[in-house]
This record gives structure tokens, sequence and C-alpha cells, in this order.
């Protein structure tokens, strides 16, 4: 089933009018920015809910399947990927798409369509708190960039780094290296959010959209965390501790009392403050060009 629409609104209501809730919908917080051309007729809305054959597409052409309802969310390269994360999951959604772009917009628009009065996904409604050093909305919100960057990440003499941005000029941006923990991209991409909340958190507030290019990081938080901690931050059955454990336990303790939504943005794309965020978190794990 699909439908065109001429904006989000509109487009938010036959999806709510037409579906009805599913597991992942009570898990928050999990909004997502979405781009309003992507209303304009990108993609058919279909599901293909009741076979695991591979959606049919014209031969030769990229392929980027997009799951946003399965055992994992994101982007796959190839079918059998794809269908690893969909197989026994109930009513998954998912789509193939011959450009990556399209695949992550039909990610974040289902992913932005709960959103809670208040938060903006409209750069027109941030303005900057030259005082505070935060770009907020007039509902209190706050808006941040996150990275993490590691040179050599995975190798013996890697070194890590965080990246805050908040604003130009701002006196809260920060760029920090990661000290007395494991020098890998994932423990810097975990640490940047946790850190950023942590400051926004210090001055009183409550509200912080968080933009970021780590699709791990939104995953991780958004749909495994609650299960971990179910489990006693253990993976299933094996009984091992879940990677990254500590990093997690510090994120779990500093959401708390906050309201948080993630935004994914794609990493390389000339997005001013996700470029900001990376040069600052290159600058802290040590990369000379960065200094």
């Amino acid at each position: 089933m699909y439908k065109k629409f001429d904006n989000i609104e509109s487009a938010t209501h036959f999806i709510d009018s037409h579906s009805a809730p599913k597991e992942h919908d009570s898990i928050s917080p999990k909004t997502h920015e979405v781009k309003s051309s992507f209303f304009s007729g990108l993609w058919n809305q279909t599901e293909s809910t009741t076979t695991l054959e591979e959606p049919i597409k014209h031969a030769k052409e990229s392929k980027f399947y997009a799951v946003s309802r399965g055992h994992k969310c994101g982007i796959f390269k190839t079918w059998d990927e794809c269908r690893t994360q969909i197989a026994g999951y109930d009513n998954p959604r998912f789509q193939k798409f011959s450009t990556q772009e399209e695949a992550e917009l039909f990610i974040n628009f289902y992913r932005a369509s709960k959103l809670t009065p208040g938060f903006s996904v409209s750069n027109r409604d941030w303005q900057y708190n030259e005082r505070l050093g935060y770009s907020m909305n007039k509902d209190g919100w706050v808006k941040v960039f996150t990275d993490g960057a590691c040179i050599h990440n995975g190798r013996g003499g890697a070194s890590g780094g965080i990246g805050i941005f908040f604003w130009k000029n701002s006196h809260k941006n920060t760029s920090e290296p990661l000290i007395d923990l494991r020098q890998t991209n994932n423990v810097a991409e975990l640490t940047a959010i946790s850190r950023a909340i942590h400051i926004v958190k210090s001055d009183g507030l409550r509200k912080i959209a968080i933009y970021t290019d780590s699709q791990f990081a939104i995953d991780s938080i958004e749909f495994r965390m609650p299960n971990w901690k179910k489990q006693n931050w253990t993976r299933g059955s094996s009984g091992e501790d879940v990677r990254n454990k500590s990093e997690f336990l510090v994120l779990d303790d500093i959401m708390k009392n906050m309201t948080i939504k993630f935004i994914y943005v794609p990493g390389h794309r000339n997005i001013y403050g996700n470029n900001c965020a990376d040069k600052l978190a290159r600058r802290g794990s040590g990369n000379t060009k960065f200094l």
C-alpha cells in the first residue's frame, strides 16, 4: 500500500491510520530527521511481509537493502545480509533501492513517523543561544552533532578521540582524546554521545537532539540496550558480556531523566555540523592534520 503526499503531516497521519503499533514503537527515544523531498515519490511504500524472496528491481542496478523493522535495522549491500535480518521476524519492513540516499531516507522516514510535539526537524527553527553556547528551539531542545575517530582502529598503536559540536564558536564544543578507554572507533562514538549528554544535563537542560553518522550507536542504544539491560548486559544464551559494556553502562546512567532523540546523518556528505564534529574528533585522536 502506498500513496504520495505533499507534506510530512499527511504522510504521518496515513501511516498511523493504517498501521497497528509494533514492537519497536514503544522504545523511546527514537525520532529521526527526514528530508521533505522524500515525500515527492522517491519510492513506492511497499512491504514484503509474506515472502523472503528478493524484491524485484531492474538488472545491473546498484543494490541497497533498507531494513526499518527487523532483527537489525540498517542498510545492507546484499540480499543475503538483508534476509538474515528479516527471517523469522514478525512483520518486517524492508525495501530495495538503487541509491544509498533513498535507502537512508526510507529508514529515517519510518523513524520520523512518531515525532513528539516540541521537537523541530527544520533548521529554521533552531536559534543559537550565545550565553549558553547551544543551538536550541523554542521548546528547549538542544541540537548537537557528535562523532568519534580512531587512528589505526583495531590495530596496535590505535588512538581515539571524540568531537562534540554545538555550533560555530560555541564554548561548549569539545575535542578530547579517549583516556583510560579502549582505543576503538565505536568506543569513541559512544563516548562522544555520553559526553554530549553530560554537558547538556550539567546545565539543567533535559532535551537533546543528537545528530550522528554512527548507525551502530543509534541501533545499539535504541534497539539493543533495552534487551541487554533485561539480560544483565549479557548476550542472550551465551552469557557473555556485551561488547563495549562499560560504555553502555555509562550511557544508561547519563540518559536517566533525559529526553533524547537521535537523528542519523550520512557521513562525508558535506553536512556542516557533521563535518565540524568529525574534525574535532580527529583532532582529539591526535591526527596532526587537525591540530
